[in-house]
């Protein structure tokens, strides 16, 4: 979450922090969502679609209570708080949240998706909070996630964004998407490759790093194990060093997408267990490589 205004002193600090997020409008933050989530817990709304804001909003604060996330969790609860007490709780503007270019899923391109999105749910919800509230306010609290997870844990967006879409299907009336069969749970083996003579990770390993770390969250894994290697290309020491350096940047790599570093193992094979046999001397791709387990 990125911090705006400029801090003048610890009392600044604090309030630059309560003010991050949705606009100072709906500030929350960890001073305050505590008793934000147990005001909201404490009556129901006066209308229908107000009761289903206050749920769907302290739903969210509680899912950033779990995860120490004080400061969505503290947006989040204090507008639960507010539709409590019956004030006009407004969906997030994109540009109030945060803006932060390291983190993944804040480009232009999705900022811009959001502002659409954004549109379209303002253009129905006057008349939808009276004809339908129930999915009403789940489209409001689903783009509030939607963004949320859009500049923080982006790999989890698509449950919210395909939830607003959902239920703003509902308020237009279109028939909802046909079922489809459960998603298979995630893979628990994986592979990345490296280019020759390197150990960076590249764009395309990235992708896979972070569909690692995503099953790693959804399997409630307990250790994952890394097998670095190398093409028979070198001599068999420079390439044990090679596959351990291979191995230890993906541990890194994961360790940053969330993955305790203390569950990871990370150990190198050098040339001696090729995926593509070759003669000794020779180039290959697929040998140049990590093997991830999820255990």
């Amino acid at each position: 979450m990125k911090f705006a205004g400029k801090v003048l002193g610890s009392a600044a600090m604090l309030l630059a922090v309560a003010a991050c997020g949705g606009g100072t409008q709906y500030g929350g933050g960890p001073m305050s969502a505590e008793g934000d989530m147990r005001a909201a817990q404490k009556s129901a709304a006066g209308s229908p679609f107000n009761e289903n804001l206050r749920k769907g909003y302290l739903e969210l604060a509680t899912n950033g209570k779990r995860q120490a996330d004080w400061i969505d969790s503290g947006i989040f609860a204090r507008k639960a708080r507010l539709a409590a007490e019956g004030k006009d709780v407004q969906p997030v503007m994109p540009s109030q949240w945060g803006d932060d270019p390291s983190m993944g899923g804040s480009t232009p391109e999705t900022r811009a998706e959001l502002e659409a999105a954004r549109s379209e749910l303002m253009g129905v919800l006057p008349a939808a909070r009276t004809a339908n509230p129930t999915q009403a306010a789940r489209a409001q609290v689903m783009y509030d996630c939607w963004v949320e997870k859009a500049e923080s844990v982006y790999w989890l967006v698509d449950d919210c964004k395909a939830k607003f879409y959902e239920a703003m299907n509902a308020l237009r009336g279109r028939p909802a998407a046909a079922p489809v069969a459960p998603a298979a749970p995630p893979a628990r083996d994986y592979l990345v490759f490296f280019d020759f003579d390197r150990s960076n990770i590249r764009p395309d390993a990235a992708d896979v790093l972070r569909r690692v770390s995503s099953a790693y969250q959804s399997l409630n894994s307990n250790r994952v194990d890394l097998i670095g290697h190398a093409d028979r290309s070198g001599s068999d020491a420079y390439n044990q060093r090679l596959s351990q350096r291979r191995a230890q940047s993906v541990r890194d790599y994961l360790s940053r997408q969330g993955v305790p570093a203390a569950k990871i193992t990370a150990t190198g094979r050098g040339e001696a267990d090729p995926r593509v046999p070759t003669p000794d001397g020779v180039r290959e791709q697929e040998n140049r490589r990590v093997e991830i387990r999820l255990q």
